[in-house]
């Protein structure tokens, strides 16, 4: 249900990662009206692009991908305008913080369904990748990489085997 009439996505950068590496970036990106980055997306493309040049050939690709979608409009930079919960903002940062804020604004102010995507478990700031923060009060507004990739295959935009392979690859991480 959860994505089943959404036409708009928020992906964080953990999001664009896991589902380049499940080579299924570009068929989410056709599946949705509109996606919305955080502001800080087009630089850290830009410093990964450097620091990888001749390491990470797939990443570069990606990374100029994404950077002439952004250019065609065809995503869009999240302009912030809901107010974000500061406790909430100090246990998963601001720009998650900022991507669930507009996703329970939106989805109360036009009836249709906003989503934010992020591959799990979402760990707190503070505890170096060991304590993960309880984000259930939030599940109506957050996907994983998962369903997305299972909600293409629905949609037949991806083949079964496609599907198998992502999730399969999702499951290794």
């Amino acid at each position: 249900k959860l994505l089943e009439n959404c036409k708009s996505i928020g992906l964080d950068a953990t999001a664009l990662l896991t589902l380049s590496f499940l080579n299924q970036l570009e068929k989410v990106f056709d599946a949705f009206d509109t996606i919305y980055l955080p502001h800080s997306i087009l630089l850290w493309l830009f410093e990964e692009k450097r620091r990888s040049r001749f390491h990470q050939p797939s990443r570069i690709r990606d990374a100029h991908r994404i950077s002439q979608l952004l250019l065609s409009g065809a995503l869009e930079k999240l302009v912030p305008s809901a107010v974000i919960d500061s406790e909430l903002s100090s246990q998963v940062g601001d720009e998650l913080s900022e991507l669930i804020a507009e996703a329970i604004k939106g989805s109360s102010s036009d009836n249709v369904q906003h989503v934010v995507v992020r591959s799990s478990p979402v760990h707190r700031l503070t505890s170096l990748m060991e304590e993960e923060v309880d984000l259930t009060q939030y599940a109506a507004i957050l996907s994983s990489c998962q369903s997305v990739v299972e909600k293409l295959r629905q949609k037949g935009r991806i083949t079964g085997e496609e599907e198998r392979k992502a999730i399969q690859a999702e499951s290794l991480n």
